[in-house]
């Protein structure tokens, strides 16, 4: 390979720097595992063996109106309507009663959806105390409410505070729930981000070998494999971006590759969700020195990118400047220029739908490499 010089390294690092690709690959998981349902305790009734009665009926209505406008978005009228729920409950069982938490948790859902944190952490604590006084310390539904309050607590950078109620959700879960199941692994995973994004990479790197060990088992499983398949690429991905955080560049490209072939397999060659993880694997290939394969990936980027945008978005821009980049960086002007053409004519072909700046930009690119050639 040809030697890397200052020049580049100082380009490399500021086209990187705006938005390196080290970040997690799950943030914000788009679709929560749910938790089983809690089995409620044989000494524990809605009312001493009495017949159903008409008010139970009307809130099991409402109930069902509210979790409705809970998955169309409307949550507003969802916690009006568990409100009402909660004052019926409050009335008939009394404070202390398990529904009293579970509505309590209800709307704080709602509210931690709708970003009104500060609330969504009251409505949760307050659950959590309920859950205890019904359940006890240890039982699923007290996990999950510590899981939202830490939830609640690192939306609002309270890191520390959020850190403690993942740990004490996970003991909880743990014990009830046992080491391999799906919701534990969940935890590890949130853990790990938080040890990720506080500079602790070693117990980040734990945190998410400790999660993959669990989705492995799961999707060992006949019971929706490809579900937790899926969830072991996303752990090996992050696996591979506290590698990268680490400058461990070979091992980050055997993960993010291993994470992408999973994806592959499952969602086909161009999902978008992959598209951060060619951008990791490029980055660390480029790093390693394995400039082709990087220069691979980016095109495979670039493709995924267009098929999913229909357009020449600002985002197939960036990864043009970076392949662009590469393209320097192995001496090889020609192919800089050969991509750089093609993208204008790409751009025009489609040009009522592009935005011009894009168009505008790469054209100056283009101009910028031709005068090198000269």
């Amino acid at each position: 390979q040809l030697p890397t010089s200052v020049t580049f390294e100082e380009e490399e690092e500021k086209l990187w720097k705006e938005k390196k690709p080290n970040e997690l690959q799950r943030l914000s998981p788009p679709q929560k595992r749910s938790l089983d349902k809690p089995k409620r305790p044989a000494t524990i009734t809605r009312a001493k063996s009495a017949p159903t009665t008409l008010s139970q009926h009307a809130d099991e209505a409402l109930t069902n109106l509210a979790e409705d406008c809970m998955k169309r978005g409307d949550y507003s009228t969802a916690i009006s309507m568990y409100q009402s729920i909660l004052k019926e409950q409050e009335a008939t069982y009394g404070k202390g009663h398990y529904t009293v938490g579970d509505c309590l948790h209800k709307i704080g859902e709602c509210c931690l959806r709708s970003s009104q944190l500060d609330r969504a952490l009251s409505c949760f604590e307050e659950a959590y105390s309920v859950k205890v006084s019904a359940f006890g310390s240890y039982h699923v539904s007290v996990g999950a409410s510590l899981e939202k309050i830490g939830e609640s607590l690192l939306r609002l950078n309270k890191v520390n505070d959020a850190h403690d109620a993942f740990r004490n959700s996970l003991r909880v879960k743990q014990k009830v729930l046992g080491l391999e199941h799906g919701s534990v692994a969940d935890l590890q995973s949130q853990l790990g981000w938080i040890y990720f994004h506080t500079g602790e990479l070693m117990a980040s790197q734990a945190a998410f070998e400790d999660a993959l060990i669990v989705y492995k088992l799961q999707a060992s499983k006949a019971r929706q494999k490809a579900h937790w398949l899926l969830a072991s690429a996303e752990a090996i991905s992050n696996i591979g971006s506290v590698q990268l955080k680490r400058a461990m560049y070979g091992p980050a490209s055997k993960s993010f590759s291993e994470a992408l072939m999973i994806q592959r397999e499952l969602l086909g060659g161009h999902h978008p969700i992959m598209i951060p993880i060619m951008d990791n694997l490029g980055y660390a290939l480029s790093k390693n020195q394995m400039l082709v394969a990087a220069v691979e990936s980016y095109e495979e980027m670039l493709h995924a990118q267009l098929t999913f945008h229909k357009i020449y978005s600002t985002e197939c821009l960036e990864t043009l400047k970076k392949l662009v980049t590469l393209h320097k960086k192995r001496k090889d002007l020609d192919a800089a220029l050969d991509i750089t053409e093609e993208a204008i004519r790409l751009q025009q072909i489609t040009l009522a739908d592009n935005n011009p700046v894009v168009l505008e930009q790469t054209k100056a690119m283009l101009e910028k490499l031709r005068n090198l050639k000269r």
